[in-house]
């Protein structure tokens, strides 16, 4: 809980975009050349960025970002709660409360906790969804609220729409279902007619530079327009056909299914972050599972098949909405580009997925409890048993070796695992220490050049790096993403019409855009852009604009 909350990413465009609304400037990314109008993220958690701002009085994001870390870790102890109480309805107090330690024990639980991302607040009104159970008006008002801030926070909450006034349909309820679809229709005609205003004014089709609209510009351009690319990160590659995208979906199954495994048994554990003896060090729990692959497969075909025992039941309680919402959350996750972001796209459906998982396992027992079935039983619970003991003594083990090395910085320097030590300046300028998820000496460096930045660079300069949002934040500089263009020439081109100042070329492992499309234009135009920083033992590099604009930019 020390310190603001995590910016970096998609956290800084939505922060930059609540800062527009606390300032009465329209719904805008500020950190952009023009301030364009943003369409790709609904308006919510903006929303809430600029409920804090107000009340504090101010937009320094370390002042706002320590009480931003506070309302999530509030929020995370909600949906923990409401995770129990939604489980007691099939449950038992202790599997209900097994549902919720499966969820406190995920890594991602806490990494999007302490970041300024919107799928806590997501979770937890999803779960708030399912849980009023006397009919009338003041349910019918509560979960409709709670339906509309689903899509208003993410536009994948449209699931959860559906999903309420299909169970109106499957009771053959026609005018609360012709009632609930108007509700329903309004929040998506009110956003998507904000987006197609804003897609059809001059100021988007003549924007400040020339790719600041470009669809790979996944930060200023809707979801649809930068799926089109068969790999939205390499444009080149050109734009997927419908019988590709298919392809997608029909590819993306087995990332799914490790997923159900990985979020509710294994490769999401908090604690799995030291490396047992015999494993990999760099990949520690997931270095195991990629040299002994069929434990890993088996344990998430394992647990998957739990979960869709337990989707049956639900949909034989009569749960109804909760089945079609899980089914269409993760038929929409399978059609993204995306497998990487699965462990973040999935970790709403966690609560979920465990109590389908508990009550997957619970259905089996009562099911080979007879006494025809001892042997199976027998079997069965041997398994379940073995496995339950390596979780928990892996668990057990990886969180002693924690404690003994007293060294979170060896895990910082494996890719992906571990948190580290950053710093912010508080009110007086000290630097002050906090912890954030990976956060690893590329991340540091990557500080490093922010700080030669800030008393470097003239008042004025445009900044060309992966994180633009961040840059604008920390640095108050206009910031834009690399162009992503294998043509050199006409990415020099589109660089000048910025007109840029300085180039970041990072060493960041979640994205390689400016390393793929920076790279090849200072080779070619090496005259052009000068190196005046590097971090020590890393790649990253800042180097400056050396030669004067053409007239006409000028």
């Amino acid at each position: 809980m020390r310190g603001p909350i995590d910016l970096r990413w998609d956290a800084g465009a939505y922060y930059v975009l609540g800062t527009s609304i606390a300032q009465e400037q329209g719904y805008r990314l500020l950190s952009e050349p023009g301030d364009p109008q943003a369409v790709q993220y609904p308006p919510f958690l903006p929303l809430l960025v600029a409920g804090h701002q107000r009340l504090l009085g101010t937009s320094d994001p370390v002042v706002v970002g320590k009480w931003l870390r506070t309302t999530f870790g509030l929020m995370l102890l909600a949906v923990v709660v409401v995770t129990y109480v939604l489980g007691r309805r099939w449950l038992s107090p202790l599997q209900a409360f097994i549902v919720g330690v499966i969820y406190l024990l995920s890594r991602e639980t806490y990494f999007l906790t302490s970041l300024l991302f919107a799928e806590i607040p997501f979770t937890l009104f999803s779960l708030l969804f399912f849980l009023p159970r006397r009919p009338g008006w003041r349910k019918e008002i509560g979960v409709g609220a709670c339906a509309i801030a689903t899509y208003l926070l993410r536009t994948i909450g449209i699931a959860l729409l559906i999903a309420w006034v299909a169970e109106s349909l499957i009771q053959r309820q026609w005018k609360r279902a012709a009632l609930r679809a108007v509700v329903a229709l309004l929040p998506i005609l009110l956003w998507q007619g904000y987006v197609t205003w804003v897609t059809a004014s001059d100021a988007y089709k003549h924007p400040a530079y020339a790719y600041q609209r470009a669809p790979y510009q996944n930060y200023n351009v809707t979801y649809s327009e930068n799926m089109k690319y068969l790999d939205p990160y390499r444009p080149e590659l050109g734009t997927a056909t419908l019988a590709q995208k298919l392809k997608r979906v029909i590819r993306n199954r087995t990332p799914i299914v490790q997923t159900f495994g990985a979020m509710i048994f294994w490769r999401g554990l908090v604690l799995a972050e030291a490396p047992l003896p015999g494993w990999t060090v760099e990949g520690g729990y997931e270095g195991m599972l990629n040299n002994h692959w069929w434990l890993g497969r088996l344990l998430n075909y394992g647990v998957s098949v739990f979960v869709i025992l337990g989707l049956v039941v639900l949909w034989r309680y009569a749960e109804r909405p909760m089945t079609i919402y899980l089914v269409l959350s993760i038929t929409i996750i399978a059609a993204t580009p995306w497998p990487s972001q699965f462990g973040r796209y999935f970790s709403p459906l966690v609560p979920f997925l465990a109590i389908a998982f508990i009550l997957g396992l619970v259905w089996s027992k009562r099911r080979f409890g007879r006494d025809e079935h001892a042997g199976a039983r027998r079997l069965a619970s041997a398994g379940l048993a073995i496995v339950a003991g390596v979780w928990l003594a892996s668990t057990i083990t990886a969180q002693a070796l924690d404690y003994a090395r007293q060294d979170n910085q060896t895990y910082c320097r494996h890719r992906g695992t571990g948190c580290g030590d950053a710093h912010y300046a508080d009110a007086s300028g000290v630097e002050q220490p906090y912890r954030l998820f990976y956060y690893d000496k590329e991340w540091r460096d990557f500080d490093a050049a922010l700080g030669w930045l800030r008393y470097h660079a003239p008042p004025g300069a445009i900044v060309v790096t992966s994180c633009p949002q961040l840059i604008n934040l920390m640095l108050h500089f206009k910031s834009v993403m690399p162009p992503m263009e294998s043509n050199v020439d006409a990415a020099q081109r589109l660089l000048d019409d910025v007109p840029v100042t300085f180039l970041i070329v990072d060493d960041l492992d979640f994205s390689d855009s400016s390393r793929r499309y920076l790279e090849p234009v200072i080779t070619a135009y090496g005259d052009r852009w000068k190196k005046v920083f590097t971090a020590p033992s890393t790649a990253t590099t800042i180097y400056q604009r050396t030669h004067a604009l053409p007239p006409e930019l000028r």
